[in-house]
Protein backbone atom coordinates (compact mmCIF):
# COMPACT_ATOMS: atom_id res chain seq x y z
CA UNK A 1 0.00 0.00 0.00
CA UNK A 2 2.59 2.28 0.84
CA UNK A 3 4.50 1.77 -2.81
CA UNK A 4 1.08 2.29 -4.33
CA UNK A 5 0.55 5.98 -2.48
CA UNK A 6 4.08 6.67 -3.17
CA UNK A 7 3.61 5.80 -7.09
CA UNK A 8 0.03 7.79 -6.94
CA UNK A 9 2.13 10.55 -5.08
CA UNK A 10 4.63 10.35 -7.78
CA UNK A 11 2.78 10.57 -10.75
CA UNK A 12 0.76 13.37 -8.48
CA UNK A 13 3.65 15.61 -8.16
CA UNK A 14 5.04 14.32 -11.68
CA UNK A 15 1.44 16.05 -13.64
CA UNK A 16 1.46 18.98 -11.48
CA UNK A 17 5.53 20.18 -12.61
CA UNK A 18 4.27 19.18 -16.19
CA UNK A 19 1.12 21.61 -15.92
CA UNK A 20 3.93 24.39 -14.01
CA UNK A 21 5.94 24.41 -16.75
CA UNK A 22 3.98 24.01 -19.14
CA UNK A 23 2.32 27.27 -17.77
CA UNK A 24 5.36 28.67 -17.57
CA UNK A 25 6.41 28.27 -21.18
CA UNK A 26 3.51 29.57 -22.40
CA UNK A 27 4.01 32.49 -20.56
CA UNK A 28 7.06 32.69 -22.61
CA UNK A 29 6.61 36.32 -25.28
CA UNK A 30 6.15 34.51 -28.94
CA UNK A 31 6.44 30.99 -27.55
CA UNK A 32 3.15 30.41 -29.60
CA UNK A 33 0.42 32.70 -31.02
CA UNK A 34 -2.21 31.07 -29.44
CA UNK A 35 -0.59 30.97 -25.70
CA UNK A 36 -2.76 32.62 -22.87
CA UNK A 37 -0.57 34.52 -20.23
CA UNK A 38 -1.43 34.72 -16.87
CA UNK A 39 -2.49 38.44 -15.41
CA UNK A 40 -3.30 40.14 -12.13
CA UNK A 41 -7.03 42.12 -12.68
CA UNK A 42 -5.56 45.30 -12.32
CA UNK A 43 -2.70 44.97 -15.25
CA UNK A 44 -2.99 45.93 -18.76
CA UNK A 45 -2.78 43.29 -21.93
CA UNK A 46 0.45 43.17 -23.31
CA UNK A 47 1.78 43.02 -26.30
CA UNK A 48 3.59 40.36 -28.03
CA UNK A 49 5.33 40.24 -31.02
CA UNK A 50 3.65 41.52 -34.61
CA UNK A 51 -0.44 41.84 -34.11
CA UNK A 52 -0.39 39.15 -31.03
CA UNK A 53 -2.26 40.17 -28.41
CA UNK A 54 -2.53 37.88 -25.22
CA UNK A 55 -5.01 38.84 -22.16
CA UNK A 56 -6.21 36.65 -19.29
CA UNK A 57 -5.15 33.79 -18.05
CA UNK A 58 -6.43 30.02 -18.03
CA UNK A 59 -6.75 29.06 -14.07
CA UNK A 60 -8.38 26.02 -14.78
CA UNK A 61 -8.27 23.28 -11.31
CA UNK A 62 -7.38 19.63 -12.50
CA UNK A 63 -9.23 17.15 -11.87
CA UNK A 64 -7.91 13.78 -10.56
CA UNK A 65 -9.56 10.87 -11.44
CA UNK A 66 -8.58 6.66 -11.89
CA UNK A 67 -7.73 5.04 -15.09
CA UNK A 68 -7.27 1.13 -15.79
CA UNK A 69 -4.41 0.63 -17.11
CA UNK A 70 -4.50 -0.79 -20.77
CA UNK A 71 -5.77 -4.64 -21.50
CA UNK A 72 -6.61 -5.31 -17.90
CA UNK A 73 -9.78 -5.70 -16.27
CA UNK A 74 -10.90 -3.47 -13.56
CA UNK A 75 -10.69 -5.86 -10.53
CA UNK A 76 -6.74 -7.34 -11.98
CA UNK A 77 -5.04 -4.27 -10.72
CA UNK A 78 -5.14 -0.97 -8.82
CA UNK A 79 -6.21 2.05 -10.60
CA UNK A 80 -3.68 4.72 -11.61
CA UNK A 81 -4.77 7.93 -10.85
CA UNK A 82 -4.77 10.49 -14.06
CA UNK A 83 -5.62 13.76 -14.87
CA UNK A 84 -8.71 14.86 -16.55
CA UNK A 85 -9.74 17.41 -19.03
CA UNK A 86 -13.10 19.04 -19.16
CA UNK A 87 -15.02 18.75 -22.72
CA UNK A 88 -13.76 21.58 -24.74
CA UNK A 89 -15.69 24.35 -25.39
CA UNK A 90 -16.55 26.56 -28.24
CA UNK A 91 -16.15 30.58 -27.35
CA UNK A 92 -16.88 33.61 -29.24
CA UNK A 93 -14.51 35.81 -27.12
CA UNK A 94 -13.88 39.53 -27.63
CA UNK A 95 -10.29 41.15 -28.26
CA UNK A 96 -9.31 42.94 -25.36
CA UNK A 97 -5.92 44.80 -25.62
CA UNK A 98 -4.05 45.85 -28.90
CA UNK A 99 -6.52 46.25 -32.28
CA UNK A 100 -6.57 43.43 -34.44
CA UNK A 101 -5.07 45.06 -38.25
CA UNK A 102 -6.73 47.88 -39.85
CA UNK A 103 -9.82 47.79 -37.63
CA UNK A 104 -11.19 43.91 -38.58
CA UNK A 105 -12.64 41.97 -36.19
CA UNK A 106 -10.74 39.10 -34.12
CA UNK A 107 -9.92 35.85 -35.55
CA UNK A 108 -12.25 33.82 -32.91
CA UNK A 109 -14.29 31.57 -31.77
CA UNK A 110 -11.80 29.36 -30.34
CA UNK A 111 -11.46 25.92 -28.77
CA UNK A 112 -10.57 25.93 -25.00
CA UNK A 113 -9.70 23.30 -22.53
CA UNK A 114 -7.63 23.33 -19.67
CA UNK A 115 -4.73 22.65 -21.91
CA UNK A 116 -5.71 23.41 -25.57
CA UNK A 117 -6.27 26.49 -27.66
CA UNK A 118 -7.37 25.35 -30.67
CA UNK A 119 -7.87 27.43 -33.60
CA UNK A 120 -10.39 26.35 -36.12
CA UNK A 121 -10.07 27.09 -39.94
CA UNK A 122 -11.94 29.60 -41.75
CA UNK A 123 -14.55 27.51 -43.54
CA UNK A 124 -15.43 26.59 -39.34
CA UNK A 125 -15.16 30.10 -38.18
CA UNK A 126 -17.84 30.46 -40.93
CA UNK A 127 -20.10 27.59 -39.76
CA UNK A 128 -19.75 28.41 -35.94
CA UNK A 129 -22.31 30.15 -33.92
CA UNK A 130 -20.97 34.01 -32.40
CA UNK A 131 -21.68 32.90 -28.71
CA UNK A 132 -20.75 30.70 -26.34
CA UNK A 133 -22.18 26.86 -26.87
CA UNK A 134 -23.70 25.18 -24.05
CA UNK A 135 -23.76 26.54 -20.97
CA UNK A 136 -20.49 28.16 -18.95
CA UNK A 137 -19.41 25.24 -16.11
CA UNK A 138 -18.67 26.37 -12.59
CA UNK A 139 -15.02 25.90 -13.45
CA UNK A 140 -14.76 28.59 -15.89
CA UNK A 141 -16.28 30.92 -13.59
CA UNK A 142 -14.06 34.02 -13.48
CA UNK A 143 -12.18 33.37 -16.20
CA UNK A 144 -10.72 35.64 -18.62
CA UNK A 145 -9.63 34.38 -22.06
CA UNK A 146 -7.82 36.28 -24.78
CA UNK A 147 -6.22 35.37 -28.48
CA UNK A 148 -3.86 36.05 -30.77
CA UNK A 149 -5.06 37.96 -34.06
CA UNK A 150 -3.35 35.42 -36.16
CA UNK A 151 -6.15 32.39 -37.72
CA UNK A 152 -4.98 28.75 -39.24
CA UNK A 153 -4.59 28.54 -42.84
CA UNK A 154 -7.63 26.69 -44.52
CA UNK A 155 -5.07 24.54 -46.19
CA UNK A 156 -4.07 21.99 -43.36
CA UNK A 157 -5.96 21.15 -40.58
CA UNK A 158 -7.06 23.18 -37.41
CA UNK A 159 -3.70 23.59 -35.09
CA UNK A 160 -4.04 22.35 -31.43
CA UNK A 161 -1.48 23.45 -29.35
CA UNK A 162 -0.90 21.10 -25.56
CA UNK A 163 1.52 22.32 -22.97
CA UNK A 164 3.97 19.08 -23.34
CA UNK A 165 3.80 20.11 -27.60
CA UNK A 166 5.00 23.66 -26.86
CA UNK A 167 7.91 22.51 -25.41
CA UNK A 168 9.01 20.32 -27.69
CA UNK A 169 7.85 22.95 -30.66
CA UNK A 170 11.51 24.21 -32.41
CA UNK A 171 11.44 27.71 -32.90
CA UNK A 172 11.66 27.51 -36.79
CA UNK A 173 8.08 25.57 -36.51
CA UNK A 174 7.13 28.52 -34.57
CA UNK A 175 8.39 31.28 -37.42
CA UNK A 176 7.12 29.24 -40.58
CA UNK A 177 3.97 28.96 -38.25
CA UNK A 178 3.57 32.34 -37.98
CA UNK A 179 4.23 33.35 -41.11
CA UNK A 180 1.44 30.76 -42.34
CA UNK A 181 -0.74 32.73 -40.08
CA UNK A 182 0.28 36.33 -41.06
CA UNK A 183 -0.31 35.55 -44.75
CA UNK A 184 -3.78 33.88 -43.78
CA UNK A 185 -4.69 37.20 -41.96
CA UNK A 186 -3.50 39.13 -45.46
CA UNK A 187 -5.82 37.28 -47.69
CA UNK A 188 -8.47 37.58 -45.53
CA UNK A 189 -7.87 41.18 -45.08
CA UNK A 190 -8.96 41.33 -49.72
CA UNK A 191 -12.92 41.43 -48.85
CA UNK A 192 -15.75 43.04 -49.95
CA UNK A 193 -16.58 45.80 -48.04
CA UNK A 194 -20.34 47.15 -47.73
CA UNK A 195 -21.57 50.75 -47.20
CA UNK A 196 -23.68 53.17 -47.86
CA UNK A 197 -23.88 55.99 -50.05
CA UNK A 198 -26.16 58.84 -48.98
CA UNK A 199 -26.17 60.61 -52.43
CA UNK A 200 -26.15 57.09 -54.48
CA UNK A 201 -26.88 53.92 -52.71
CA UNK A 202 -25.67 50.72 -51.66
CA UNK A 203 -22.22 50.46 -52.18
CA UNK A 204 -19.99 46.98 -52.28
CA UNK A 205 -16.50 46.99 -52.92
CA UNK A 206 -13.99 45.04 -53.19
CA UNK A 207 -11.37 45.80 -50.53
CA UNK A 208 -7.48 45.86 -51.01
CA UNK A 209 -5.45 47.25 -47.70
CA UNK A 210 -2.20 46.75 -49.08
CA UNK A 211 -2.71 46.76 -52.79
CA UNK A 212 -3.75 49.70 -55.31
CA UNK A 213 -7.20 51.35 -55.09
CA UNK A 214 -10.06 48.81 -55.64
CA UNK A 215 -10.90 47.98 -59.33
CA UNK A 216 -14.21 46.32 -58.46
CA UNK A 217 -17.24 48.53 -57.22
CA UNK A 218 -20.85 48.55 -57.12
CA UNK A 219 -23.47 51.14 -55.86
CA UNK A 220 -27.23 50.50 -56.37
CA UNK A 221 -29.95 53.13 -55.85
CA UNK A 222 -33.36 53.09 -55.76
CA UNK A 223 -35.41 56.12 -56.38
CA UNK A 224 -38.86 56.48 -56.31
CA UNK A 225 -41.21 59.72 -57.47
CA UNK A 226 -44.69 59.06 -56.83
CA UNK A 227 -47.29 62.14 -56.76
CA UNK A 228 -50.99 62.97 -56.92
CA UNK A 229 -51.86 65.61 -59.89
CA UNK A 230 -55.14 67.61 -60.49
CA UNK A 231 -56.21 69.95 -63.20
CA UNK A 232 -59.08 72.70 -62.88
CA UNK A 233 -59.27 74.10 -66.55
CA UNK A 234 -59.81 77.46 -66.93
CA UNK A 235 -60.93 77.52 -70.61
CA UNK A 236 -62.65 74.89 -72.78
CA UNK A 237 -60.71 74.74 -75.34
CA UNK A 238 -57.60 76.16 -77.94
CA UNK A 239 -56.71 76.41 -80.98
CA UNK A 240 -53.52 75.51 -82.52
CA UNK A 241 -51.54 76.93 -85.66
CA UNK A 242 -52.92 74.01 -87.91
CA UNK A 243 -57.07 75.92 -86.97
CA UNK A 244 -57.96 72.79 -85.03
CA UNK A 245 -59.81 73.47 -81.83
CA UNK A 246 -58.67 71.18 -79.16
CA UNK A 247 -60.84 70.59 -75.94
CA UNK A 248 -59.25 71.27 -72.43
CA UNK A 249 -60.32 68.69 -70.35
CA UNK A 250 -60.03 68.56 -66.70
CA UNK A 251 -57.62 65.98 -64.69
CA UNK A 252 -57.40 63.99 -61.26
CA UNK A 253 -55.21 61.25 -60.89
CA UNK A 254 -52.19 59.27 -58.84
CA UNK A 255 -48.96 58.41 -61.00
CA UNK A 256 -46.07 56.77 -60.06
CA UNK A 257 -43.93 59.28 -62.39
CA UNK A 258 -40.72 57.23 -61.59
CA UNK A 259 -39.24 54.24 -60.24
CA UNK A 260 -35.56 54.03 -61.21
CA UNK A 261 -32.89 51.27 -60.23
CA UNK A 262 -29.16 52.24 -60.89
CA UNK A 263 -26.36 50.13 -60.93
CA UNK A 264 -23.27 51.97 -60.88
CA UNK A 265 -19.56 51.75 -59.80
CA UNK A 266 -15.77 50.53 -61.38
CA UNK A 267 -14.81 47.15 -63.22
CA UNK A 268 -11.11 45.83 -64.09
CA UNK A 269 -9.59 49.03 -63.40
CA UNK A 270 -10.08 51.72 -61.05
CA UNK A 271 -10.56 54.01 -64.19
CA UNK A 272 -13.00 52.27 -65.98
CA UNK A 273 -16.76 52.97 -64.60
CA UNK A 274 -20.02 52.29 -65.37
CA UNK A 275 -23.71 52.98 -65.34
CA UNK A 276 -27.08 51.76 -65.96
CA UNK A 277 -30.36 52.55 -65.15
CA UNK A 278 -33.78 50.45 -65.36
CA UNK A 279 -36.95 53.24 -65.42
CA UNK A 280 -40.59 52.56 -64.89
CA UNK A 281 -43.40 54.10 -64.24
CA UNK A 282 -47.33 54.43 -64.91
CA UNK A 283 -47.39 57.59 -67.14
CA UNK A 284 -46.26 55.98 -70.05
CA UNK A 285 -48.71 53.16 -72.19
CA UNK A 286 -45.71 51.22 -73.23
CA UNK A 287 -43.40 49.78 -72.29
CA UNK A 288 -43.45 50.93 -68.94
CA UNK A 289 -39.77 49.55 -67.89
CA UNK A 290 -37.19 51.36 -69.89
CA UNK A 291 -33.62 51.46 -70.40
CA UNK A 292 -33.45 55.00 -69.32
CA UNK A 293 -29.57 55.99 -69.46
CA UNK A 294 -26.35 53.62 -69.40
CA UNK A 295 -22.91 54.24 -70.00
CA UNK A 296 -18.96 53.36 -69.58
CA UNK A 297 -16.47 55.81 -68.98
CA UNK A 298 -12.78 56.12 -68.27
CA UNK A 299 -10.64 58.63 -66.47
CA UNK A 300 -8.25 60.23 -68.62
CA UNK A 301 -6.74 62.24 -65.77
CA UNK A 302 -7.76 63.58 -62.33
CA UNK A 303 -9.97 66.36 -64.26
CA UNK A 304 -11.06 64.47 -67.54
CA UNK A 305 -13.73 61.61 -68.09
CA UNK A 306 -14.77 60.17 -71.37
CA UNK A 307 -18.32 58.55 -71.85
CA UNK A 308 -19.82 56.57 -74.30
CA UNK A 309 -23.74 55.48 -74.58
CA UNK A 310 -26.83 56.89 -74.07
CA UNK A 311 -27.13 59.92 -72.16
CA UNK A 312 -28.60 63.70 -71.57
CA UNK A 313 -28.14 66.64 -74.16
CA UNK A 314 -26.62 68.91 -71.96
CA UNK A 315 -28.25 71.67 -73.64
CA UNK A 316 -30.17 73.68 -71.03
CA UNK A 317 -29.36 73.66 -67.26
CA UNK A 318 -32.00 72.60 -65.14
CA UNK A 319 -32.38 69.46 -67.72
CA UNK A 320 -29.17 68.84 -66.33
CA UNK A 321 -30.35 68.37 -62.79
CA UNK A 322 -31.50 64.88 -61.90
CA UNK A 323 -35.13 65.13 -61.38
CA UNK A 324 -34.95 65.21 -57.41
CA UNK A 325 -32.05 67.79 -57.19
CA UNK A 326 -35.05 70.66 -58.68
CA UNK A 327 -36.29 73.20 -56.61
CA UNK A 328 -39.92 72.49 -57.02
CA UNK A 329 -41.96 69.15 -58.26
CA UNK A 330 -40.42 68.70 -61.36
CA UNK A 331 -38.93 71.17 -64.05
CA UNK A 332 -40.52 74.42 -65.25
CA UNK A 333 -42.82 74.75 -68.14
CA UNK A 334 -39.62 76.63 -70.12
CA UNK A 335 -37.39 74.07 -69.46
CA UNK A 336 -39.53 71.73 -70.60
CA UNK A 337 -40.66 73.61 -73.77
CA UNK A 338 -36.87 74.45 -74.98
CA UNK A 339 -34.82 71.42 -73.78
CA UNK A 340 -33.15 68.74 -75.16
CA UNK A 341 -34.04 64.69 -74.62
CA UNK A 342 -31.75 61.29 -74.63
CA UNK A 343 -29.39 60.76 -77.03
CA UNK A 344 -26.87 57.58 -77.57
CA UNK A 345 -23.21 59.30 -78.29
CA UNK A 346 -19.73 59.74 -76.66
CA UNK A 347 -18.96 62.64 -74.88
CA UNK A 348 -16.40 64.18 -72.42
CA UNK A 349 -16.41 65.95 -68.24
CA UNK A 350 -13.57 67.86 -67.02
CA UNK A 351 -12.47 71.14 -65.95
CA UNK A 352 -11.05 73.73 -67.47
CA UNK A 353 -9.41 75.33 -64.02
CA UNK A 354 -10.77 74.78 -60.92
CA UNK A 355 -13.99 76.46 -60.83
CA UNK A 356 -14.94 75.74 -64.71
CA UNK A 357 -16.74 72.69 -65.25
CA UNK A 358 -17.29 71.63 -68.94
CA UNK A 359 -19.17 68.68 -71.10
CA UNK A 360 -18.63 68.55 -74.49
CA UNK A 361 -21.31 66.37 -76.59
CA UNK A 362 -21.58 64.46 -79.55
CA UNK A 363 -24.87 62.65 -80.06
CA UNK A 364 -27.19 61.21 -82.48
CA UNK A 365 -29.78 63.77 -82.40
CA UNK A 366 -31.41 66.92 -80.12
CA UNK A 367 -33.97 63.90 -78.58
CA UNK A 368 -32.75 60.68 -80.00
CA UNK A 369 -33.19 58.41 -77.03
CA UNK A 370 -35.60 56.17 -78.33
CA UNK A 371 -35.10 56.71 -82.00
CA UNK A 372 -34.99 53.30 -84.00
CA UNK A 373 -32.25 52.80 -86.72
CA UNK A 374 -34.51 53.26 -89.31
CA UNK A 375 -34.95 56.60 -87.62
CA UNK A 376 -31.85 58.17 -87.38
CA UNK A 377 -29.71 60.20 -89.78
CA UNK A 378 -25.92 61.42 -90.55
CA UNK A 379 -26.66 64.72 -88.81
CA UNK A 380 -25.25 65.19 -85.30
CA UNK A 381 -26.06 66.88 -82.44
CA UNK A 382 -23.41 68.88 -80.85
CA UNK A 383 -24.19 70.38 -77.61
CA UNK A 384 -21.41 72.47 -75.16
CA UNK A 385 -22.45 73.53 -71.51
CA UNK A 386 -19.73 75.58 -69.32
CA UNK A 387 -20.39 76.77 -65.81
CA UNK A 388 -17.91 79.26 -63.84
CA UNK A 389 -17.94 78.36 -59.83
CA UNK A 390 -15.98 81.26 -58.56
CA UNK A 391 -16.73 80.23 -55.01
CA UNK A 392 -15.86 76.51 -55.37
CA UNK A 393 -18.39 73.63 -56.40
CA UNK A 394 -21.84 74.59 -56.09
CA UNK A 395 -23.26 71.54 -55.18
CA UNK A 396 -26.37 69.50 -56.33
CA UNK A 397 -29.80 71.50 -57.15
CA UNK A 398 -30.97 74.83 -56.39
CA UNK A 399 -31.97 74.82 -52.61
CA UNK A 400 -29.63 76.04 -50.27
CA UNK A 401 -29.73 73.04 -48.29
CA UNK A 402 -26.11 72.48 -47.83
CA UNK A 403 -25.34 75.61 -45.73
CA UNK A 404 -22.06 74.78 -43.98
CA UNK A 405 -20.73 75.56 -47.73
CA UNK A 406 -21.28 79.24 -47.05
CA UNK A 407 -22.05 81.44 -50.05
CA UNK A 408 -22.14 79.61 -53.50
CA UNK A 409 -22.70 81.68 -57.41
CA UNK A 410 -22.51 79.73 -60.54
CA UNK A 411 -22.98 81.55 -63.90
CA UNK A 412 -23.00 79.30 -66.92
CA UNK A 413 -23.57 79.14 -70.24
CA UNK A 414 -24.52 76.57 -73.21
CA UNK A 415 -25.06 76.22 -76.70
CA UNK A 416 -26.30 73.22 -79.06
CA UNK A 417 -26.76 72.72 -82.51
CA UNK A 418 -28.52 69.99 -85.00
CA UNK A 419 -29.88 69.15 -87.99
CA UNK A 420 -33.54 67.53 -87.29
CA UNK A 421 -35.96 65.87 -89.41
CA UNK A 422 -39.51 64.13 -88.97
CA UNK A 423 -38.75 60.92 -87.75
CA UNK A 424 -41.19 57.62 -88.42
CA UNK A 425 -41.67 57.29 -84.51
CA UNK A 426 -42.30 60.76 -84.02
CA UNK A 427 -45.12 60.66 -87.14
CA UNK A 428 -46.73 58.35 -85.40
CA UNK A 429 -46.99 59.60 -81.47
CA UNK A 430 -44.66 57.64 -80.29
CA UNK A 431 -42.42 58.93 -77.54
CA UNK A 432 -40.87 57.90 -74.22
CA UNK A 433 -41.97 59.38 -71.19
CA UNK A 434 -38.49 61.87 -70.92
CA UNK A 435 -39.44 63.04 -74.93
CA UNK A 436 -40.69 66.37 -75.94
CA UNK A 437 -41.08 67.03 -79.20
CA UNK A 438 -39.79 70.73 -81.25
CA UNK A 439 -42.90 72.98 -80.69
CA UNK A 440 -44.50 76.51 -82.25
CA UNK A 441 -44.92 78.69 -78.69
CA UNK A 442 -48.42 77.76 -79.29
CA UNK A 443 -47.89 74.77 -78.57
CA UNK A 444 -48.19 72.83 -81.61
CA UNK A 445 -45.80 70.46 -83.18
CA UNK A 446 -43.25 71.76 -85.67
CA UNK A 447 -43.45 68.46 -87.75
CA UNK A 448 -47.41 68.33 -87.46
CA UNK A 449 -49.17 68.78 -90.76
CA UNK A 450 -50.37 72.07 -91.87
CA UNK A 451 -48.32 73.61 -89.08
CA UNK A 452 -47.12 76.30 -91.16
CA UNK A 453 -49.73 76.86 -93.59
CA UNK A 454 -52.25 74.84 -94.51
CA UNK A 455 -51.11 71.59 -96.50
CA UNK A 456 -47.35 72.41 -95.37
CA UNK A 457 -45.47 69.87 -93.54
CA UNK A 458 -41.93 70.62 -92.31
CA UNK A 459 -39.51 68.08 -93.45
CA UNK A 460 -35.96 69.17 -92.06
CA UNK A 461 -34.75 72.04 -90.37
CA UNK A 462 -31.58 73.08 -88.17
CA UNK A 463 -32.07 74.19 -84.83
CA UNK A 464 -29.72 76.29 -82.39
CA UNK A 465 -30.23 76.33 -78.75
CA UNK A 466 -28.08 79.21 -76.52
CA UNK A 467 -28.84 79.32 -73.47
CA UNK A 468 -26.94 81.60 -69.88
CA UNK A 469 -27.82 80.68 -66.49
CA UNK A 470 -27.14 82.41 -63.19
CA UNK A 471 -27.91 80.81 -59.68
CA UNK A 472 -26.89 81.63 -56.02
CA UNK A 473 -27.33 80.11 -52.47
CA UNK A 474 -26.47 82.40 -49.58
CA UNK A 475 -25.49 79.84 -47.51
CA UNK A 476 -28.05 81.17 -45.15
CA UNK A 477 -31.12 79.38 -46.18
CA UNK A 478 -32.19 81.01 -49.28
CA UNK A 479 -31.25 80.59 -52.76
CA UNK A 480 -32.46 82.43 -56.36
CA UNK A 481 -31.67 80.71 -59.70
CA UNK A 482 -32.66 81.55 -63.41
CA UNK A 483 -32.22 80.92 -67.00
CA UNK A 484 -32.83 82.56 -70.39
CA UNK A 485 -33.12 80.36 -73.54
CA UNK A 486 -32.69 81.22 -76.95
CA UNK A 487 -33.72 79.10 -80.08
CA UNK A 488 -33.37 79.84 -83.88
CA UNK A 489 -34.96 77.30 -86.39
CA UNK A 490 -34.10 77.68 -90.10
CA UNK A 491 -33.15 75.93 -93.47
CA UNK A 492 -36.51 74.92 -92.79
CA UNK A 493 -37.42 72.07 -95.61
CA UNK A 494 -40.98 71.47 -96.60
CA UNK A 495 -43.52 69.17 -98.81
CA UNK A 496 -44.41 72.51 -100.54
CA UNK A 497 -43.12 76.28 -100.61
CA UNK A 498 -43.94 77.94 -97.57
CA UNK A 499 -43.89 81.69 -96.39
CA UNK A 500 -42.06 80.50 -93.29
CA UNK A 501 -38.58 79.86 -93.60
CA UNK A 502 -37.30 80.67 -90.42
CA UNK A 503 -38.14 80.96 -86.40
CA UNK A 504 -36.54 82.79 -83.34
CA UNK A 505 -38.51 81.57 -79.90
CA UNK A 506 -37.23 82.60 -76.58
CA UNK A 507 -38.03 82.73 -72.75
CA UNK A 508 -36.97 82.22 -69.45
CA UNK A 509 -37.32 80.93 -65.75
CA UNK A 510 -36.39 82.05 -62.45
CA UNK A 511 -37.36 80.71 -59.34
CA UNK A 512 -36.31 81.35 -55.50
CA UNK A 513 -36.26 79.26 -52.19
CA UNK A 514 -36.03 80.49 -48.59
CA UNK A 515 -36.34 77.89 -45.81
CA UNK A 516 -38.41 78.92 -42.93
CA UNK A 517 -37.08 75.62 -41.06
CA UNK A 518 -33.56 75.30 -41.47
CA UNK A 519 -32.74 72.03 -43.81
CA UNK A 520 -36.58 71.10 -43.13
CA UNK A 521 -39.18 73.66 -44.41
CA UNK A 522 -38.76 75.69 -47.58
CA UNK A 523 -40.91 77.79 -49.48
CA UNK A 524 -40.34 78.58 -53.14
CA UNK A 525 -41.64 80.87 -55.71
CA UNK A 526 -41.32 80.53 -59.64
CA UNK A 527 -42.30 81.78 -63.07
CA UNK A 528 -41.32 80.82 -66.47
CA UNK A 529 -42.42 82.46 -69.63
CA UNK A 530 -42.14 81.46 -73.44
CA UNK A 531 -42.04 84.21 -76.09
CA UNK A 532 -42.23 83.82 -79.82
CA UNK A 533 -44.54 84.43 -83.86
CA UNK A 534 -47.36 82.08 -82.74
CA UNK A 535 -48.08 83.49 -78.90
CA UNK A 536 -46.76 83.50 -75.11
CA UNK A 537 -47.47 81.42 -72.79
CA UNK A 538 -46.64 81.48 -68.65
CA UNK A 539 -46.61 79.92 -65.47
CA UNK A 540 -46.96 81.33 -61.46
CA UNK A 541 -45.54 78.75 -59.02
CA UNK A 542 -45.74 79.06 -55.41
CA UNK A 543 -45.37 75.76 -53.27
CA UNK A 544 -43.32 73.99 -50.25
CA UNK A 545 -40.42 71.73 -49.90
CA UNK A 546 -40.44 69.24 -46.59
CA UNK A 547 -37.69 67.40 -46.18
CA UNK A 548 -37.93 65.13 -42.98
CA UNK A 549 -33.79 64.20 -42.97
CA UNK A 550 -32.80 67.63 -44.00
CA UNK A 551 -31.21 65.79 -47.37
CA UNK A 552 -32.26 65.62 -50.86
CA UNK A 553 -33.10 61.72 -50.49
CA UNK A 554 -36.52 62.06 -48.72
CA UNK A 555 -39.01 64.85 -49.89
CA UNK A 556 -42.86 65.56 -49.92
CA UNK A 557 -43.13 68.63 -52.17
CA UNK A 558 -46.90 70.49 -53.12
CA UNK A 559 -46.67 73.17 -55.29
CA UNK A 560 -49.97 74.98 -57.22
CA UNK A 561 -49.82 76.22 -60.73
CA UNK A 562 -51.44 78.89 -62.28
CA UNK A 563 -51.01 78.05 -66.29
CA UNK A 564 -51.77 80.80 -69.22
CA UNK A 565 -51.93 78.70 -72.78
CA UNK A 566 -49.15 75.79 -72.61
CA UNK A 567 -46.38 75.68 -75.12
CA UNK A 568 -44.88 72.75 -73.40
CA UNK A 569 -46.40 69.19 -73.05
CA UNK A 570 -44.44 66.53 -71.26
CA UNK A 571 -46.30 63.36 -69.33
CA UNK A 572 -43.96 63.25 -66.30
CA UNK A 573 -44.15 67.09 -65.78
CA UNK A 574 -48.05 67.33 -66.59
CA UNK A 575 -47.78 70.15 -68.82
CA UNK A 576 -50.20 69.60 -71.73
CA UNK A 577 -50.28 71.70 -74.89
CA UNK A 578 -52.86 74.78 -75.05
CA UNK A 579 -53.57 74.70 -71.25
CA UNK A 580 -54.94 77.29 -69.34
CA UNK A 581 -55.75 76.60 -65.82
CA UNK A 582 -54.95 75.27 -62.13
CA UNK A 583 -52.54 72.76 -61.39
CA UNK A 584 -52.15 71.08 -57.97
CA UNK A 585 -49.63 68.81 -57.17
CA UNK A 586 -48.61 66.87 -54.44
CA UNK A 587 -45.46 64.23 -54.31
CA UNK A 588 -43.35 61.99 -52.43
CA UNK A 589 -39.54 61.53 -53.45
CA UNK A 590 -37.12 59.12 -51.61
CA UNK A 591 -33.38 57.79 -53.03
CA UNK A 592 -31.34 55.36 -51.11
Amino acid sequence: MSVLCAANRTTLLGTTLLIVASGLVLALPGANQSAFHPLRDDEEPPRVGGDLTLVGSLRLPPRLTTETPAGQNAGESTPTPALTLPPPLLLNLPVAGNESRRGTEPSGPLIVTPDHVFQPTSDQRRSAPASLVGELPPWLEGTRFGFSNSVASDHHQPRAVTPSETIRESPRRIEESTRDDQKETSDLESKWRLSHDPDRGLRLELREPNGPPSSYDLTIGFQNQIRYFGFVPGARQWTDSTGAKRSITPQSQFQYVRGRLTFEGHAITPRLGFLTTIDFNTVQANPQVTFQVGWLSYDLSERWRLHIGKGRVPGVREWQEPHRFVLGVDRTMATTFFRPGFSPGIWLRGDLGQDWPLILFLGNGYDAGTLSVNDLDLNPVVSANLAWEPLGAFGNGYSDLETEQGLRIRLGHTLTASRQGRSLQQSLGNFGPEETRVRLTDGTPLTAPSALGPGITVQRYNLMLATVDAAIKSGRGWSLSGEYFFRTIDGIETNAPAVTTSLFQHGFFAQGGWFLVPERLELFGRTSWVFGGQGTAREYVMGVNLRPTGSFNWCVTGDVVLIEDSAAEQVRTNYRAGDTGTLVRIQMVTAF
